[in-house]
């Protein structure tokens, strides 16, 4: 048998243990999958799906990190971002999707959420300069910081535009948001 044989071996056994509801055992077959086919996306787009679901992140975040020691995939660096970016860190979240980026140009993903990233730091700076006084020097620093924000923000929303071939919605959707929001 090829390796390509058992692969879908591995995977519908792990399907039949879901069906079955025994999750436990599902789990531990995606994650042999993932260690024995780490090409195959399979398995991982399942536990990410898993884990990020049931907001279990530090699970994610120990395979995201065991995976990129292994296999070195942007999405793995796009998972560490996604979990960082959920949890607020900001800073690391667009380190992350910055090296998913370097490792693909074309990660749509990646450039969506790097304008994510930058434009909630422009609202909770705004947010924030809610407590300075009118016309006040600090209002005036924290309006040219939201400002830069969008200035960063701006060039992955288009990134994210060139990319879009028009197949998904969502896609045109978070550009056009995005671009709508820095202008």
């Amino acid at each position: 048998s090829t390796p390509e044989m058992k692969a879908n071996i591995v995977r519908y056994e792990a399907t039949s243990y879901l069906n079955l509801g025994d999750t436990l055992k599902w789990i531990d077959l995606l994650k042999a999958g993932m260690e024995q086919y780490p090409e195959d996306q399979y398995y991982y787009s399942n536990l990410i799906s898993y884990y990020s679901n049931n907001n279990q992140y530090d699970e994610l975040m120990s395979i995201a990190d065991d995976m990129l020691k292994k296999n070195p995939l942007p999405i793995f660096r796009f998972v560490k971002g996604y979990i960082y970016q959920n949890n607020e860190d900001y800073d690391n979240a667009i380190a992350e999707y910055k090296k998913a980026i370097e490792q693909d140009p074309t990660y749509a993903g990646a450039y969506q959420n790097l304008g994510i990233c930058y434009t909630n730091l422009a609202q909770k700076e705004s947010d924030a300069s809610t407590n300075f006084k009118p016309r006040s020097k600090e209002l005036k620093a924290s309006q040219e910081k939201v400002k830069g924000y969008y200035r960063e923000a701006l060039p992955f929303f288009e990134k994210l535009r060139d990319l879009d071939d028009g197949t998904d919605p969502d896609k045109k959707a978070a550009w056009t948001t995005g671009l709508y929001t820095c202008y």
